[in-house]
């Protein structure tokens, strides 16, 4: 068993050896090629399977020729020849008359006739031109054989061509680019050759065994133009520079050529240009700008991004219009660590996330009582006391919670680096209201002492407690506030507006403690009512007998009601009622000054006391006080940087001469006398003394009388001066120039304080701010000149100058970007054509470059040889210049100019 490969396909290969009936030498040589020769035209034919299975008239010869039966073999072989020639062409039939021809030769070389083995390998040749023979499947005798047949049949082409690699078509088929194409059958052959957009067709006669020469002079050189949309775009040819947009090349050599368009702020664009013999290829590009975009996000969000340090917004932040390159970045939160960053921007859409790391703060909590539940943001984080560590910075909700104690809510501030301390006593739960003994008067009357009292008791502590209070017939009540003078007595004052002659009031109190356990004497639908009686002056007692032999009276009053021996008290009385003529409403009952007594003898309710000084005479019931009434209606007025102005109604008692003035800088403090002003009718004072901007003070107003002694005290009043002068509105950057920045504002005329406006300026926003200059109260605006740097952000803030020295709060920061120069080219190279120096470099793709300096460096300064429009320039050296070293800048639109770049040595042949 035989096997063998052909065309990737596996065949089987029966071959049967037959005993040999002769033993003489030649008959086992003529044996053995017949069988050669018969295992490899079945490896040549696939198409020719064992007789056994295909008993047509070729395999029958098939099976005469492995039997060695050359004879026979042939007579079958030409019987089927016959047949085929008589059947249409295809390639069914042209297949098996090649292998019948083809078999008949082997056959004839098994009996020795060379000659005739040659004939029907000439026929099998022409029958299928295109079969080849495997060299290592046959015996070298056949494929000589074969081979010196197909070389007295075929013919070889030899094109040559002007143009490399020329592509050659026979009769329309390609042939390839060859300089020479062998094996052509004879006759009549149409040779097409093409090249550089051309055709060159030619028809020449093949002979067996001939070859033919044809030469193809093709148009080798073109012309070429080349615009682009815009103009003034860089052109390289094939990588080398040849000038800027429209052009027009002539002598192109013929073929593809590629042409690469740049300019500034656009894309660079590349083209394949066909250039044909005598034409003129046109390239026309329309260049796309360069559009980069960056998108930036934080974690958490919300961060302000500085880019190239101009503020540009807060994240998440998508950043068009970028130019490319290296761009530097800050990531700016409040509370957290800043990020610095670089970002190469080389792609349309660059993207990039920050973490930040916020600063922290401790948190020590402490309890009484101890293990209290610590609840922070709704998240339970341990009992105190504890200590909380690496806390964010922020502003903190804490909820305190225990078991019988009410919850308590406390907001707590974490700094950076700092330990924040919650020390807090919770209060057991407490479900027992208050307990309220009002002790209502009996009537009211228009003096000072016109009070609601009420006891109050609670098992821990009062809250708050109210006198709810309205007029009969009102709908609704008004809220007065009551307040302890006493340990469990609570009072409220009730206000004039009430104290109406035969007003009847209704009034209930309610008590809180401070778990808001609420209790109430009287309600709203049960109210305690009151009349008012009358409208009395003011008075402390009266005269309740006489003793005129010696001068003598006694009062109601006495030790209990806290006299004292050699107290004065004046004595009035009271005299008409005066109303109002219409509604009889009374406006007011007179008063008369009668004199002054002295106390001599105390008694507990009474007193005796000696006539000091009478303008008439004292009779039983005038009335006496050693104060008089508290003034009414103290009130500040205006807004001052140096002075507090006071303002109140006139006491129309008959003995006051006038009015002295206290103030604390407390409420609850030590009153100070701060003035006095005499006259009934002088109702207003200036305060100035130790006065400064953003100072406050609590004032009192007394009345004092004939005797020098002080009245009632009036309510405390809140009197402050203004905190300095506002800054101006709307500040603004009006223009930002190479070297300075234009600041304008809206300047205030209605502050008489205001003497001027003072310029601060800083280079970050949360830096310290330095005075960068003054303007007096009418100048609205203010040029920066001092050391403003090119590329640099500043930051403006603008504060007022008061006549009285200080300076008022800073107005919101702006910011000003002062314009960095660009950068310097990169990537100068250069060449000799046609003996001048082509210089060349990258182009600068920032905004605004309106062109380049070329300058020739010296031994003490630079000369400037060219000014250039594009990224090119040619230059003319000078008949005896040997070299020459170079530079180049980039200048924008506003003037600026690079700094160099590298240095480029120029060595001239």
């Amino acid at each position: 068993m035989i096997h063998g490969i052909i065309k990737g396909r596996e065949l089987r290969y029966t071959v049967k050896i037959q005993k040999a009936k002769y033993k003489t030498q030649k008959f086992r040589k003529v044996l053995f090629l017949s069988l050669i020769f018969g295992f490899a035209f079945l490896i040549l034919n696939p198409y020719v399977a064992s007789a056994e299975e295909h008993p047509d008239a070729i395999e029958k010869a098939i099976a005469f020729y492995e039997k060695g039966d050359f004879d026979k073999a042939i007579l079958e072989f030409k019987q089927a020849i016959s047949k085929l020639r008589d059947k249409p062409e295809d390639d069914a039939r042209n297949e098996k008359l090649f292998t019948a021809n083809f078999y008949a030769g082997m056959a004839y070389l098994g009996k020795g006739k060379e000659g005739l083995a040659k004939e029907s390998f000439r026929n099998a040749f022409k029958a299928a031109p295109d079969k080849t023979i495997n060299p290592e499947l046959f015996p070298p005798k056949v494929i000589s054989l074969y081979n010196e047949v197909i070389s007295q049949n075929l013919s070889s082409l030899f094109v040559k061509s002007n143009v490399a690699e020329a592509e050659i078509f026979v009769d329309d088929i390609k042939k390839g680019s060859p300089p020479v194409i062998h094996n052509l059958l004879p006759g009549t052959r149409t040779v097409k050759v093409v090249a550089a957009g051309q055709e060159i067709i030619k028809t020449v006669h093949l002979e067996p065994g001939k070859d033919v020469n044809i030469t193809a002079e093709f148009q080798t050189i073109g012309s070429l133009s080349i615009t682009s949309e815009p103009t003034v775009a860089t052109v390289y040819l094939n990588g080398k520079l040849v000038g800027a947009t429209p052009l027009q090349l002539k002598d192109i050599p013929v073929g593809e050529h590629t042409v690469v368009i740049s300019k500034s702020g656009y894309i660079e664009s590349t083209q394949k240009a066909v250039v044909k013999g005598s034409e003129i290829a046109e390239v026309n590009i329309r260049l796309s700008p360069v559009i980069y975009s960056v998108r930036l996000f934080s974690v958490p969000e919300n961060a302000e991004v500085f880019w190239d340090e101009a503020a540009r917004g807060a994240t998440p932040l998508v950043i068009e219009n970028v130019t490319a390159g290296v761009h530097k970045i800050r990531i700016v939160k409040e509370a957290h660590e800043e990020k610095k960053d670089t970002i190469d921007v080389q792609i349309p859409v660059t993207e990039k996330t920050y973490r930040l790391t916020p600063h922290t703060g401790s948190l020590n909590i402490k309890t009484d009582p101890p293990g209290v539940e610590v609840i922070i943001n709704n998240r339970n984080i341990g009992a105190t006391p504890l200590t909380v560590s690496e806390l964010p910075v922020n502003q903190y909700a804490v909820k305190l919670k225990k078991e019988g104690y009410k919850e308590k809510d406390v907001k707590v501030g974490i700094a950076k680096g700092k330990i924040a301390e919650i020390n807090e006593v919770l209060m057991e739960l407490d479900a027992q209201a208050p307990e309220i003994i009002p002790e209502p008067p009996s009537k009211a009357v228009k003096e000072n002492k016109n009070l609601i009292r009420a006891r109050i008791v609670d098992n821990q502590a009062v809250g708050e407690v109210s006198l709810m209070l309205k007029m009969e017939g009102e709908m609704n009540f008004q809220r007065v506030g009551m307040s302890s003078p006493l340990k469990g007595t609570y009072e409220a004052v009730i206000p004039e507006a009430y104290l109406k002659k035969g007003a009847v009031l209704e009034y209930f109190i309610s008590a809180c403690d401070l778990q808001s356990n609420c209790a109430a004497a009287g309600s709203k639908e049960s109210p305690h009512k009151l009349k008012v009686i009358s409208l009395e002056p003011y008075t402390e007692g009266f005269i309740i007998d006489m003793d005129m032999e010696n001068d003598m009276v006694k009062i109601s009053l006495g030790s209990v009601d806290g006299v004292k021996k050699g107290d004065k008290y004046i004595v009035f009385r009271i005299g008409k009622e005066l109303r109002d003529p219409k509604t009889n409403e009374l406006l007011q009952i007179e008063e008369y000054l009668i004199g002054v007594i002295k106390v001599k003898e105390l008694m507990p309710r009474t007193a005796s006391a000696e006539i000091d000084e009478s303008e008439s005479g004292m009779f039983k019931n005038d009335r006496i006080r050693k104060h008089a009434s508290a003034v009414a209606g103290v009130v500040t007025e205006g807004n001052y940087a140096a002075k507090i102005t006071l303002r109140w109604a006139p006491n129309r008692e008959p003995e006051v001469k006038g009015y002295r003035i206290y103030r604390s800088p407390k409420i609850d403090g030590i009153y100070q006398r701060a003035g006095e002003i005499d006259g009934r009718d002088n109702t207003s004072f200036e305060d100035t003394e130790d006065m400064k901007e953003g100072i406050s003070f609590y004032y009192k107003v007394a009345a004092f009388n004939m005797l020098g002694t002080d009245g009632i005290m009036s309510e405390p009043v809140l009197g402050k001066t203004k905190s300095g002068v506002l800054p101006p509105e709307n500040v603004r950057v009006e223009a930002v120039k190479i070297n300075q920045v234009y600041l304008k504002w809206s300047i205030s005329r209605q502050d008489p304080d205001i003497e001027g406006y003072i310029i601060f300026r800083s280079e970050t926003e949360g830096g310290q701010f330095i005075e960068a200059g003054k303007v007096d109260r009418e100048t609205d605006n203010y040029i920066d000149k001092e050391d403003i740097r090119q590329g640099k952000i500043y930051f403006y803030r603008i504060a007022g100058k008061s006549k009285h020295g200080s300076t008022g709060p800073l107005s919101k920061a702006v910011i000003a970007s002062i314009k960095q120069r660009p950068k310097a080219p990169t990537g100068l190279r250069w060449e000799i054509v046609q003996g001048k120096v082509l210089l060349r470099w990258e182009a600068n793709r920032e905004p605004g470059i309106k062109g380049y300096n070329v300058y020739r460096k010296g031994w003490t300064k630079s000369e400037l040889l060219i000014t250039s429009s594009i990224n090119s320039g040619e230059l003319s050296p000078e008949g005896k210049t040997k070299s020459i070293k170079l530079y180049v800048t980039a200048l924008d639109n506003d003037g600026l100019e690079s700094e160099p770049s590298e240095e480029i040595d120029i060595t001239l042949q």
